[in-house]
């Protein structure tokens, strides 16, 4: 429902309640130790509409904190200095590819890992298993990956 700050993503499709969105904590940390938080804000805005966030969806927390990011940091090497970008895709034969599965960029709190954004439909496991809803897949049973970071649906 636009305009009233909930959208249909935190919504749970049963009751119709909203989900709520995660106000006071990150829900993952990256590899480099820095907090993950969904890519809407506490008022469930979207932070990069809401200038919040920089072109690596990162910022400094409002009370002082430290850098964080609500968002997926991928950056295109083009002057910024993100968490990963396509130097980071590395095939199996060590050689640099955007048709390499995405790299591990952190891990959720939940205990999945969280992976980049894919980059090429070519790329290992885009096409099957498929991601569900949360972005994420099973390779086999005791195993669920998270891809494409954005949080957004993240639940």
């Amino acid at each position: 429902r636009p305009g009233n700050g909930q959208f249909n993503y935190l919504l749970d499709p049963q009751t119709g309640k909203p989900y709520g969105v995660p106000a006071d904590g990150a829900q993952g940390k990256t590899v480099s130790g820095q907090d993950m938080f969904p890519v809407y804000n506490n008022q469930a805005a979207y932070t990069p509409q809401q200038c919040e966030v920089d072109r690596c969806n990162e910022h400094v927390g409002q009370g002082g904190g430290p850098p964080h990011l609500h968002g997926d940091p991928f950056g295109n090497g083009k002057g910024a200095s993100c968490l990963y970008g396509p130097q980071n895709y590395t095939s199996v034969d060590g050689t640099t590819s955007v048709d390499a599965h995405p790299p591990i960029i952190g891990f959720s709190f939940d205990g999945h890992l969280i992976y980049g954004r894919y980059l090429s439909t070519d790329a290992p496991g885009y096409q099957k298993p498929l991601l569900d809803a949360c972005g994420g897949h099973s390779h086999h049973e005791d195993s669920y990956d998270i891809y494409n970071f954005s949080l957004a649906d993240y639940h």
